[in-house]
C-alpha cells in the first residue's frame, strides 16, 4: 500500500499573484511525491476550492477538516520555501509522526533531499 503524505506548504495569499505562485508550487509539491510513489495529501489546495481562505470561519474549518486528513498520513513534508503561514505552524505543532522538511525555515529543523524522502517511501511498500 502507497503511505500518504500531507503536504504543509504556503498557500493564503495577498494576492491573486501570490495565490498563483503559491497553487504553482503545492502543485509542484504534489507531483514529486506522486513520482517518489507515495499519495499526497494538500487539503490546503483542496478545500479552499469551495472554501473561502478570507473568511475566518471558513478557513478554520478548512484547517480543521485538514487536521482529519492528516490522521490518514504516515508522514509530513513542510516546505518552508515559500515561508510559512499561521496554518502551516498549526499543522507542524499537530504532527507526531515522520518529517521531512524542505528548505529550512525559521523552525530550523534538519532540511531534506527530496531523495531522504524517496528513500523512505520505498521502505514503506
Amino acid at each position: 500500500m502507497k503511505p500518504y503524505i500531507f503536504i504543509a506548504s504556503r498557500f493564503s495569499a495577498r494576492t491573486a499573484r501570490e495565490r498563483k505562485r503559491y497553487a504553482e508550487r503545492l502543485r509542484y509539491l504534489c507531483r514529486r511525491v506522486t513520482e517518489l510513489g507515495a499519495i499526497p495529501m494538500a487539503p490546503h489546495g483542496y478545500f479552499t476550492t469551495f472554501l473561502d481562505d478570507n473568511d475566518p470561519e471558513e478557513r478554520r474549518r478548512g484547517i480543521e477538516m485538514g487536521h482529519e486528513w492528516m490522521r490518514m498520513c504516515s508522514a509530513m513534508l513542510y516546505d518552508a520555501s515559500l515561508g510559512e503561514s499561521e496554518g502551516m505552524l498549526a499543522d507542524f505543532h499537530r504532527w507526531e509522526g515522520t518529517f521531512f522538511m524542505l528548505e529550512r525555515g525559521p523552525l530550523r529543523h534538519q532540511e531534506c533531499e527530496w531523495e531522504d524522502l524517496g528513500e523512505w517511501v520505498r521502505g514503506q511498500r
